[in-house]
């Protein structure tokens, strides 16, 4: 039986609707959901969904390290900061 579970629907009602259904056939899963709106993310950690990713967040790191690189920073450094 598998133990994790990622999701990565872009429609919330998809993703919480897996997870009820997951959970009810193994209330033991390590759960990994994509989320985007606050009141999304706690309802989803409510029901036991184990970690969330926010696209719109990840994207923004991801621009911010391009930038630094462009400036001269290093990957250690930017990892630092």
């Amino acid at each position: 039986m598998p133990t994790f579970v990622l999701l990565t629907f872009p429609d919330f009602i998809s993703v919480e609707l897996t997870t009820r259904n997951a959970l009810r056939i193994n209330p033991k899963l390590d759960i990994v959901a994509r989320v985007h709106r606050d009141a999304d993310a706690e309802l989803l950690k409510g029901i036991g969904v184990s970690e969330l990713v926010r696209p719109e967040f990840e994207a923004s790191l991801e621009i911010t390290r391009h930038t630094l690189h462009r400036f001269g920073l290093t990957s250690p450094e930017i990892q630092h900061i």
